[in-house]
Formats: structure tokens, sequence, C-alpha cells
């Protein structure tokens, strides 16, 4: 899964909410990843002792994710789990400008407000 840099240089609570619903798709997709890789690696330890829906869940991961990434999915946890991290650290960011754009208007509209009288 290839990691793009979100713009949290958004105009508006528009462009914010796209962004939030964007940012949310993709950490879904992330945390599902992650998800996988730690079945596979439990999986692999303990092999005779998963029931019908476990074993039907590794043949569905490895259907999609093919059978040569399970040998080492520790690995590939601990990338994805940084760029998870990183993820996070961004939807902070984001959420502070929002917060800071928010404010801007809320102070502009009582200065025209105030002027107005």
């Amino acid at each position: 899964m290839t990691q793009n840099k979100r713009n949290v240089n958004f105009k508006g609570k528009d462009q914010y909410l796209q962004y939030r619903a964007d940012w949310k798709r993709d950490y879904a997709k992330l945390s599902d990843l992650i998800r996988d890789f730690k079945f596979c690696r439990r999986y692999h330890y303990a092999q005779n002792k998963l029931d019908e829906a476990g074993l039907a869940r590794y043949a569905r991961v490895e259907k999609q994710y093919g059978s040569s990434w399970g040998f080492c999915p520790e690995m590939h946890a601990l990338a994805h789990r940084a760029a998870a991290a990183a993820m996070l650290g961004e939807l902070k960011t984001a959420k502070e400008e929002a917060q800071q754009q928010y404010l801007a208007e809320r102070n502009l509209l009582a200065v025209t407000a105030l002027n107005t009288q």
C-alpha cells in the first residue's frame, strides 16, 4: 500500500470534511492490512488450532495479498504501523488547522457584526 501525503492546507469546511472522509477510508484500509498481518503471524504459530472461520480468513488473506508475504509478516506490520502513526500525526495537524480556520472565520464575523452596528 502506498502512502500518499494528503494536503492539510484546505480552505473551508467542505474541503476539511472531504479530507476527513478520505483519511478515514485510507486509515481503515491500513488498519485492516495490519490486522491481516497480525492474524497471519498468529496463524503461522497456531496452524493446527484454527477453526473453520480462521482457515477461511487465512484463505481470504492469502488470496488478497499472495502467499509470499506471510513468511515475514512482522517486518511488513512494522512498516505499516509506522505509516499509521504518521497518519495519526497528520490528522492531528489537520484538526489544528481546521480549528484555526474556524476561529479566524468566527472572529471575522464578530468584527463584521460590530462594524455594521
